[in-house]
């Protein structure tokens, strides 16, 4: 029976350990199990079971109904407070709307630099698996990266890899394209390996460059992009086996990537992709043989086990560079690079500019909250007075500080939205920009839920913390001389 009675006991202690706070919970269950050990001595076991579970959840229930009461009561509080808040931001329109507009030019500014560094530093080469591409580089004695290659140094670096290898490289070229009567100005990619399928480019219309439209002899066949089908051919699926003319030779359009721009440049607005065989309608006829040609960047695909294949294949390749081309690569190693778009020196200049922008930013943001804050301690002067007479009507310190608090959180989540509109308005303006009236760079920075909420956030907070200070100071209020001349006045203050 003793067994039992412990069981019980230890369940009751178990359950109101669960209902109950810890500062009431061993108080609570020691006066219980007094009550039921006293219960069994008298009346037996049956009535003191019922007696122990009568009483705790007695005890257990009106807990819970006064901590219900509690959060109704603070809900209504909430409500109210909001509501007052509401109001005294009404009364002041002009200041409002004045501090929602600073706190909007100061979170777009930052918004706009993060956005920006981001899309310029961590863009990825791989559209669809970033994890998976690897950029293939080489350093020299002093640590610098050289990324470009000519195609006799790539042809080794193949062979160092293996035939199961996925390497791919790509350059960049300006040409000029002609379709029919007109001629336009703009950007085109020489590919060669599985570039479409490392990088990710999907095809709208059609198909894209295989290995059999690099092999020697190859009819010549060009992938073109969306913006190029949609303003010269009109979305038509007739342009699939349409002929246009590049740098004056001809290609047969094979189809049409679904998207703008390249994976590989940053802003660069790709219009047409052909592979190594027709390179020289494009390239000098020594691109083949020459070592001082080195227009190539590579890029190499990383297996599921890991980049320990990429980099004994790359060794294999370096030494086999170095004892056949000795000059320059006796002082060069073979290494990847994380995929994305922009890698050493590019990728440097980039973060400078980035920390420059980063630093613009943040000084709008603290001018702007500086003078937001000035407003709040300003209004919160002028209804020094209003203060003092709830404060007399027992309101509470406490319910002035939470009002001022749902005040600064609402002009940050006001000025948060306003930032996301001219943030909205940034990015749409850059997507496209002119270089000539015939080419642009391309630049798509990011709108996705994880930029909503972090920009609504931070206004939030800048608003909760600006407002803080004068909620505080307006509360040390000496309410006999508030009452006596209308006005508050800080308590120890001259």
């Amino acid at each position: 029976m003793s067994t039992t009675q412990d069981r019980t006991e230890r369940l009751v202690t178990t359950v109101l350990g669960r209902l109950l706070p810890a500062r009431l919970t061993s108080d609570a269950a020691a006066d219980l199990l007094e009550d039921h050990r006293r219960e069994r001595s008298a009346r037996g076991p049956v009535r003191a079971a019922w007696f122990l579970l009568r009483e705790g959840l007695s005890l257990a229930m009106s807990f819970v109904w006064r901590s219900a009461q509690r959060w109704l009561r603070s809900t209504w509080l909430l409500k109210r407070d909001a509501l007052h808040a509401a109001r005294s931001l009404m009364r002041r329109p002009g200041s409002s709307a004045a501090a929602v507009l600073m706190l909007a030019a100061g979170l777009s500014a930052v918004v706009s630099a993060w956005a920006l560094s981001s899309t310029i530093l961590y863009q990825p080469i791989g559209l669809r698996d970033a994890e998976s591409v690897r950029r293939i580089a080489a350093t020299d004695r002093s640590g610098r990266i050289i990324l470009p290659f000519a195609e006799a140094e790539l042809a080794y670096v193949r062979a160092g890899l293996g035939d199961g290898s996925r390497l791919a490289a790509v350059f960049l070229l300006p040409a000029v394209l002609r379709v029919g009567d007109a001629d336009a100005q703009t950007l085109a990619e020489v590919v060669n390996g599985p570039y479409f399928d490392l990088v990710g480019l999907r095809m709208r219309l059609g198909r894209p460059l295989l290995d059999v439209d690099a092999r020697p002899g190859a009819e010549p066949a060009v992938v073109i992009s969306d913006a190029l089908w949609r303003n010269r051919f009109e979305r038509s699926p007739s342009a699939l086996g349409a002929t246009l003319r590049l740098n004056g030779h001809p290609f047969t359009i094979v189809g049409v990537v679904n998207g703008p721009g390249s994976s590989m440049f940053l802003g660069a607005s790709v219009d047409a992709w052909v592979t190594t065989a027709q390179a020289d309608t494009v390239l000098n006829r020594e691109w083949r043989t020459s070592l001082t040609d080195r227009f190539w960047t590579a890029i190499a695909a990383v297996d599921a086990g890991g980049s320990a294949a990429l980099d004994e294949g790359l060794a294999r390749a370096t030494g086999e560079l170095a004892r056949r081309i000795p000059d320059p690569w006796r002082d060069r190693t073979l290494i990847t690079l994380p995929g994305t778009v922009l890698a050493g020196s590019q990728r440097d200049a980039a973060a400078s500019l980035a920390m420059v922008l980063s630093g613009f930013a943040l000084l709008i943001l603290l001018a702007a909250a500086a003078n937001v804050g000035g407003m709040l301690l300003g209004s919160g002067a002028a209804e020094r007075g209003r203060a003092a007479i709830l404060l007399a009507l027992g309101a509470g310190r406490s319910s002035i500080i939470r009002r001022h608090l749902i005040e600064g959180g609402a002009l940050g989540f006001a000025g948060g939205a306003c930032a996301l509109g001219v943030y909205a308005w940034v990015r749409t303006q850059i997507v496209n920009v002119a270089l000539l009236p015939t080419l642009s760079l391309h630049i798509d920075l990011p709108f996705d839920g994880r930029i909503i909420l972090l920009t609504l956030g931070a206004g939030v907070l800048a608003g909760v913390l600006l407002s803080l200070g004068p909620a505080l100071w307006i509360t040390r209020l000496d309410l006999a001389h508030a009452l006596r001349d209308g006005s508050g006045r800080a308590a120890g203050a001259a």
